[in-house]
């Protein structure tokens, strides 16, 4: 008999068709891609094999091995075995906690010279990882290079499971929240970051974010109390409106949503809400275009195939199967330009005139229209990276101008944009108080 499993999940994975069914398994098959498929099927393709029936149906509609499908599970809950790390090129630019690596020691920067007492020389990066990678339980033994010493040590390969969300608190106390996939945890991690941090305006992140389950981000649609209905799902002879799951906790600060041609499925479903109900802009670019929602189903000898059971649209009906959601604002620079503008709304503070590029071992020029007490000027001044924090700088009078005041960044980096943000209240040499503040965005040649 073939088994139904009750999640749906929406993918963004293409996998290869293995060898085909006994007779039996592969009748019960045909009758439920009969019943299931989002379209309606002739009966002369249903009499074909079923791989050549999932073949000619669209292209996640899919024939998947047992391991396969506990991939594609694993994948979504972000469970993964290895020994915990990042990497770019044979350098290591993160080191999991609790994973193998950082109970070795291994830190970023670390690089890797051997694998098992094989030298690298010209091996890909998709090469190294096949050989970092194996089943739990395994060992890897590595040779390693840091500030020109090597060292050597062996790691017990486990099983992985990393966070869903991450939270980073930028400059101007702006939540950064990177979704990076609608696991089944995703909404109890949110509902912590959500009661634990306070903010004053959010940038959620989905970009290159390929989906999840269509129950999670209707738990994400919940966090949002104007958000009614999550999405809507349509097949040849239905359309359904599911509605959004309300959370105990809720975003009560205003937020933007980052996109982009990674942003598929579950991301679109979110994408699609927060744009219909004009939750706030979006930022980046057109997301995938994977409106199609699939459903797992197993079969007698555990393979299992993935079969496309609905469209799926924005809750006002707006479609983007192979078409994407285009955001507000089109940017390659999107956490960037959203930074910005968040800490122009939240400030609300005027642009300030002059300085559009800075070199970056440069003091720059301040120029006020009174002259200011400089303790008080340099307790209301912040200068912020973009997409980043604050940068420390020292602030003296001038000794040409008494207007004018020198600021000097403790390190800017070139081809980044930053921010200087002068909050009103600064007291002139007078004993005046400033009654507006002044905001100006500029880039590091």
């Amino acid at each position: 008999m073939l088994k139904s499993r009750i999640p749906l999940i929406l993918l963004c994975i293409l996998f290869l068709i293995p060898s085909t069914l006994s007779a039996q398994t592969e009748q019960d098959a045909k009758q439920f891609i009969s019943e299931n498929y989002v379209e309606e099927i002739s009966p002369e393709l249903l009499d074909r094999p079923l791989e050549e029936i999932l073949q000619n149906l669209d292209r996640y509609s899919r024939y998947l091995t047992k391991k396969e499908l506990e991939q594609v599970y694993n994948s979504i809950d972000q469970e993964l075995q290895g020994i915990g790390i990042t990497l770019k090129n044979r350098i290591i630019q993160e080191v999991l906690p609790e994973s193998p690596a950082s109970e070795k020691g291994l830190k970023p920067g670390d690089e890797i010279i051997e694998v098992n007492d094989i030298e690298l020389t010209t091996e890909t990066p998709e090469e190294l990882i096949t050989m970092l990678k194996g089943e739990k339980g395994t060992t890897v033994s590595l040779t390693l290079k840091r500030n020109g010493d090597t060292y050597s040590t062996t790691l017990i390969r486990k099983t992985l499971t990393l966070p869903s969300v991450t939270f980073h608190r930028l400059a101007g106390n702006i939540g950064h929240l990177r979704i990076h996939t609608f696991s089944r945890t995703l909404a109890q991690e949110i509902s912590s970051i959500v009661t634990e941090e306070e903010v004053e305006h959010w940038l959620i992140d989905i970009r290159n974010n390929a989906g999840g389950y269509v129950r999670t981000a209707r738990q994400i649609a919940g966090f949002f109390p104007q958000v009614e209905n999550a999405v809507q799902i349509r097949n040849h002879s239905t359309t359904e409106l599911l509605s959004s799951l309300p959370q105990k906790e809720t975003f009560e600060e205003s937020s933007s949503l980052l996109i982009n041609g990674g942003s598929a499925s579950a991301s679109e479903i979110m994408a699609g809400f927060y744009k219909d109900y004009e939750v706030g802009p979006l930022y980046g670019s057109t997301t995938y275009g994977k409106g199609l929602m699939q459903r797992p189903y197993y079969l007698d000898n555990e393979d299992g195939f993935l079969l496309s059971t609905h469209y799926i649209e924005s809750p006002y009906g707006k479609r983007f199967n192979n078409t994407g959601i285009e955001p507000d604002h089109v940017t390659y620079l999107p956490l960037i330009d959203s930074h910005y503008e968040a800490l122009e709304t939240v400030t609300d503070y005027r642009p300030f005139p002059e300085m559009n590029q800075v070199s970056p071992d440069k003091t720059f020029e301040i120029l006020l229209n009174k002259q200011a007490d400089v303790i008080s000027l340099t307790n209301h001044t912040t200068l912020f990276q973009l997409g980043g924090e604050e940068v420390e700088f020292d602030l003296s009078a001038s000794s040409e101008n008494e207007h004018a005041y020198e600021l000097t960044p403790s390190l800017l980096v070139p081809g980044s944009e930053y921010t200087l943000v002068i909050e009103e209240g600064w007291t002139s040499s007078d004993g005046d108080q400033a009654q507006q503040g002044v905001i100006k965005r500029f880039n590091v040649k």
